[in-house]
């Protein structure tokens, strides 16, 4: 049965060619584009780029304005569209809680705090159910975009989005999160926050103006527990469960001129929450700021 959290009926022939051209290298059954002159080619590409950045600088701009609230409360436990945030303590000393992450074989000693930082899962849940819970680590990035995928497969835009690891569960999964309650078949996470509805759609919104492609994010696979399996992890001190602006979920996060790096969101979200949580982050950059 097809997970009503992915993209609609209209995608999924897509998302397979995509798939399996990106697994296997095969040519999709499609006809190729008429050919181009080197110079046409330059001019496309230098122009998507202009665009790309303006609309990147609007986005963020917009972002940066009071009227655009972050915000993390603690909360007692998970909850439909709030966070997950790992406690650095469990999460360094625990190997499983570390290889269902992808991290292993290293001593925190061995990095700088903020690279430590940089390995903490933040996960934010759009599911919580007594049977199932499903959500997206925000914090991983998979190093693809999605034109590397599929631009010549008529992707009009979204093309240098970046696609995020959304966890280790449903593999080759493609999901998008974003702020748009009108794309049709969006299904609500929370106030603010809407899954999935159609691509085609989607970029409808985007391509006329009514929608702008920053606040869309892409995730490949999720993160998943059964019944009960997340309220465990939590009573084994796994997880500091939150409830968050969708701000927070949709914020760009890049690094700034020259080498510096953006904060990274794990100390982020836990000085937005203050008290208890922002103690955790404290704790954790005096314990490893030593020598770096």
């Amino acid at each position: 049965q097809k997970d009503d959290d992915t993209f609609d009926d209209d995608i999924e022939s897509f998302r397979r060619r995509l798939m399996e051209q990106s697994t296997s290298g095969a040519t999709p059954n499609t006809p190729p584009p008429a050919p181009a002159s080197a110079e046409d080619d330059v001019a496309s590409f230098r122009e998507k780029l202009l665009a790309g950045a303006m609309e990147f600088d609007r986005v963020t701009e917009a972002q940066n304005t009071p009227e655009a609230t972050e915000w993390v409360q603690p909360c007692g436990g998970p909850v439909g569209g709030g966070l997950l945030i790992a406690n650095p303590d469990a999460f360094f000393e625990d190997p499983m809680f570390q290889g269902k992450y992808g991290v292993q074989g290293f001593a925190p000693g061995d990095l700088p705090p903020d690279r430590l930082a940089e390995l903490l899962p933040v996960v934010m849940l759009y599911m919580h159910g007594d049977l199932q819970s499903a959500g997206f680590v925000l914090n991983r990035r998979t190093g693809m975009m999605m034109g590397d995928l599929a631009e010549q497969h008529g992707l009009r835009c979204f093309q240098v989005q970046p696609i995020w690891y959304g966890g280790p569960h449903g593999e080759g999964q493609l999901s998008m999160v974003h702020t748009y309650p009108q794309v049709e078949g969006a299904r609500k996470i929370s106030d603010g926050l809407w899954l999935g509805g159609s691509f085609e759609a989607a970029q409808d919104e985007v391509t006329e103006g009514i929608a702008s492609g920053w606040n869309f994010k892409f995730f490949l696979q999720v993160d998943a527990w059964g019944a009960g399996s997340l309220e465990d992890e939590v009573r084994r001190g796994w997880w500091l469960p939150a409830r968050c602006s969708p701000q927070v979920v949709m914020k760009i996060r890049e690094r700034g001129g020259g080498t510096l790096r953006p904060k990274p969101m794990w100390k982020e979200v836990l000085e937005l929450a203050g008290d208890e949580y922002s103690a955790v982050q404290e704790d954790f950059y005096r314990k490893y700021d030593i020598g770096w």
